[in-house]
This record gives C-alpha cells, sequence and structure tokens, in this order.
C-alpha cells in the first residue's frame, strides 16, 4: 500500500497493493462509503467529473449524492448548504462535516487504513468491483482557441441524441444510460477538460472519448 500527500497535505492518494494508483472517483466512492457507516443516512457531495461509481455506492449504502462545482471554494460553500458529512473531488481533495468543512489529507488515509485493519483486506479488493464495472477516462485536457463555442458544439452534437440528458451543474454534463460525459473551461488557462465513463468495457470508453476529443480538438 502507497499512500502520498501533496505540498501542503490537503489531497491524499493512493496506491494498491498491485502497484496501480487509485483514481479519485474510487476513493470517493469508498470514504463515501465508510463515512455513511458512521453517520447512516448522510448527504454525500461529489464533483460533476466523477464516475457514476460514487451515486451508485452512496445510494446503496442509504445516503443521498448531491452533485456539485469542481473547486475548493464550491465544495465547502455545498456543504454547508446541504449539510453534508463528507464531499470527494477525482483530484484527490476529501471534505469533512466533522473537519469544519474542510479538505484533510490525513483524514481519507486513516479512514482508509482502518477498513483495511477491520476487514483484513486490500485495497485492491475494496476497489476491484468499481474498476470491473467503471470504465473512466481521467481527466483530459485540450488547448482550445474559443471554449465557449466548443461546450455549446458538443451539447449541440450530444444533447439532441435520443435518451440524453443535458446538465450545466459546471461546463456541460451529458448523461446517457451507458456512458456520460462532462466538458467544462479550465478556470485558469485556455483548456478544455474532459472527463467520460462507459458502463459497457475500456474499449467503449476509449472509442466514445476519442470521438468527443474529434470535436473539441477539430
Amino acid at each position: 500500500l502507497g499512500i502520498a500527500w501533496d505540498g501542503d497535505a490537503d489531497r491524499c492518494f493512493f496506491i494498491d497493493d498491485t502497484g496501480e494508483f487509485v483514481d479519485g472517483d474510487f476513493l470517493t466512492a469508498l470514504l463515501a462509503e465508510l463515512v455513511l457507516e458512521k453517520e447512516p443516512g448522510s448527504d454525500i457531495l461529489y464533483d460533476v467529473r466523477a464516475s457514476r461509481a460514487v451515486p451508485d455506492i452512496v445510494a446503496a449504502a442509504g445516503g443521498t449524492a448531491h452533485m456539485g462545482r469542481v473547486g475548493h471554494a464550491f465544495m465547502k460553500q455545498a456543504m454547508k448548504e446541504i449539510g453534508g458529512a463528507f464531499a470527494g473531488e477525482v483530484s484527490g481533495h476529501y471534505y469533512f462535516r466533522g473537519f469544519y468543512n474542510a479538505d484533510s489529507g490525513t483524514i481519507p488515509a486513516l479512514l482508509v487504513l482502518e477498513k483495511l485493519s477491520v476487514e483484513g483486506k486490500r485495497l485492491s479488493d475494496l476497489v476491484g468491483s468499481y474498476r470491473a464495472k467503471y470504465f473512466i477516462s481521467g481527466e483530459v485536457n485540450s488547448t482550445v482557441d474559443d471554449a465557449p463555442a466548443r461546450i455549446a458544439e458538443i451539447e449541440e452534437r450530444y444533447g439532441s441524441i435520443d435518451g440524453a440528458t443535458v446538465t450545466h451543474v459546471d461546463g456541460v454534463s451529458v448523461d446517457f444510460e451507458d456512458w456520460h460525459f462532462n466538458v467544462r473551461s479550465s478556470n485558469t488557462e485556455p483548456l478544455l477538460r474532459l472527463c467520460l465513463e462507459s458502463l459497457v468495457s475500456y474499449a467503449d470508453m476509449e472509442a466514445k472519448r476519442d470521438e468527443v476529443l474529434g470535436i473539441i480538438r477539430s
């Protein structure tokens, strides 16, 4: 097991026993489940980039999942507004009501270590079911000249497809039954950021990712 922190220790990252990086989406789902064991029925917040593993696990554990905007300031404010017990961002920021709604790199490490110790399992065991069902692209960045125009083009292209659900919590998110994606502008750079997930297969995720990237980078 490997645990790493960023320079100011407000983010936490895990490498499992097989040497594989554990995506922040899956850590958010795992931590949400652990928090709900201690605080049943709580509200849980996650960001627009996250895998459907998060709301699925939260619902299965008896909690209520809320999608929020990416960013420290937005997450803390949303935590306060909904009275959430926990919030997670795929970037490795994890927020706790018992820690003044602030993010901590230490609390996630302790919670995961507690889970591994109590259940006698490996981290790869805990996240293996997520990896087998949810195929995620990670965040893919593209430099563009006119981000709003690209976002509008993507929404027009995919939002008109039967079965599509379009939301604008942060950028544009388009959801279908077995895949979804979010495209949003960077707050600091001339970039569009894409996160996409398929529930079909890794190959399906790659194909759909490349298709959306083709529009972004055209």
